[in-house]
């Protein structure tokens, strides 16, 4: 994967210049990279989904678009790594992509119910979803192929298990913090989980949440005049 990324912007007169910015914030980086990309230090992995076909397309339009990132395209998709705000831009400027998956944690081994439940547990879901009592639990997807660990029912029972287990950890929590209490409330019943993704394909597991969907459905209308300066608009 690349280890940095260039980007683009305007200066005072108007001439686009190029900074470049490491994805790692392994090594130390410049001052000008601090003040144009403070978001570089959360990396994100993304799985932007398309139409079977289209993936050597999409992967082009998204490195035409000057989107900061690594992609490669792959079976159904193309996989995306790069800083917090890449989400946004496909999500807004890609015409190829149908959906994006945010990959929570790391990519993992598992070969056994234990270990896969060990896994699950080690993510950080408070990230991710609302934990309150009143949240409802996300739907779960399976896709499995070529592995030791296949029964969907089974997989997605265990994925319920995780959810309502980081529920109640995180309801003591609050028990044992009045503040945090006060400050997060009940939730909103009425607001649904983003969806979860579940992909088994030789042993190897990857858990998404799903960041957007339906993007092929986007509405688009055009300017019908000039935008007011007024404040009061």
């Amino acid at each position: 994967l690349a280890q940095a990324f260039c980007l683009w912007f305007r200066d005072g007169d108007g001439r686009r210049r190029k900074v470049r910015a490491p994805l790692l914030c392994a090594q130390p980086m410049s001052k000008a990279a601090r003040i144009l990309a403070p978001h570089t230090v959360a990396v994100k992995r993304l799985f932007v989904r398309t139409s079977g076909g289209l993936e050597k397309l999409l992967e082009r339009e998204l490195q035409s678009l000057q989107i900061p990132g690594a992609f490669e395209a792959v079976d159904g998709g193309v996989t995306a790594e790069g800083p917090e705000d890449i989400l946004w831009r496909i999500a807004l400027r890609s015409r190829l992509a149908e959906s994006v998956r945010l990959e929570i944690g790391d990519p993992f081994h598992v070969t056994r119910e234990g270990a896969f439940l060990g896994n699950l547990h080690s993510m950080p879901w408070e990230a991710y979803y609302q934990l309150t009592p009143a949240a409802q639990p996300p739907r779960v997807s399976i896709h499995t192929s070529n592995s030791r660990l296949y029964h969907q029912n089974m997989l997605k029972e265990k994925v319920r298990q995780v959810f309502e287990a980081k529920r109640q950890e995180f309801a003591k929590t609050l028990a044992d913090d009045d503040d945090r209490a006060t400050a997060v409330g009940g939730g909103d019943p009425e607001a649904p989980s983003p969806p979860m993704h579940v992909q088994l394909q030789y042993d190897q597991c990857i858990v998404g949440v799903m960041a957007a969907q339906n993007l092929c459905r986007r509405r688009y209308r055009k300017a019908v005049g000039t935008l007011p300066l007024r404040e009061t608009c």
